[in-house]
């Protein structure tokens, strides 16, 4: 199964019951509202083709200690075995959204391409590992984990998204 899977920084703002995704639940079983992060994620990946997201708020039972002990003894699988990951490298919690992707967050304006005469230019000139290292995101243990078995990653911090090629 071709699966995209998120690494995000969950906070301290949580829903009172998250609800769990099983087999064969779907998007509609989902809340009506969702954190932006995760809105903004699905969006990402539907325009890439990708059916299938793996987000651990809602695929792993929390309330369920057994679960969570199977499932976190092999996240380095599913995060090795998703196509890629998104990295939400924005924010404080999954409120924030993906910058240039929902309508919550826009990018730095200093960042948006521009036209000169026949030629549009996109700048480039942020330091993306500076920008990510002094992330939130990169603070905590399980994104750590979810960025080093990652085959492939899509940061997203205020200033755009960066695909690294490893």
């Amino acid at each position: 199964m071709i699966y995209a899977t998120l690494s995000y920084v969950w906070g301290a703002a949580q829903e009172a019951v998250i609800p769990i995704l099983t087999a064969g639940k779907t998007l509609q079983d989902l809340p009506q509202s969702l954190p932006n992060n995760i809105e903004d994620t699905l969006t990402v990946t539907s325009k890439l083709g990708i059916r299938y997201l793996w987000i651990d708020r809602y695929c792993i039972n929390q309330r369920d200690a057994d679960e969570v002990a199977i499932q976190t003894s092999i996240m380095h699988q599913i995060y090795r075995d998703s196509v890629f990951t998104i990295i939400a490298a924005c924010g404080e919690d999954p409120s924030y959204g993906l910058p240039g992707v929902g309508k919550q967050r826009k990018l730095d304006p200093a960042f948006l391409p521009f036209t000169v005469e026949d030629y549009t230019y996109q700048p480039v000139w942020w330091d993306a590992k500076k920008l990510i290292s002094s992330s939130k995101w990169v603070t905590r243990g399980w994104t750590y984990q979810e960025q080093r078995f990652a085959r492939r990653r899509i940061y997203f911090s205020d200033n755009g998204a960066c695909f690294p090629c490893d």
